[in-house]
């Protein structure tokens, strides 16, 4: 999948960060599963211990599906 517009917040040992994501998948939603693009938004917390930065949570946001890919 494709990760992109990244929009990171850091305070001393604490961060969150936010990502737009882009991923060819299959929807199986009415009948036989189609190739499609999901359209979805990571929100992540991070810590960084003993100087290295560490996911402390991790949520996925399903903001919809885009067209089918090769065609309209």
């Amino acid at each position: 999948h494709l990760l992109a517009n990244p929009r990171l917040e850091v305070e001393a040992d604490d961060g969150r960060g936010r990502w737009w994501i882009l991923m060819p998948a299959l929807d199986g939603r009415g009948g036989a599963p189609r190739e499609r693009l999901l359209l979805a938004e990571y929100d992540e917390e991070y810590r960084r211990i003993d100087g290295v930065w560490r996911i402390r949570r991790m949520r996925v946001e399903l903001r919809g599906w885009l067209g089918e890919r090769g065609g309209a």
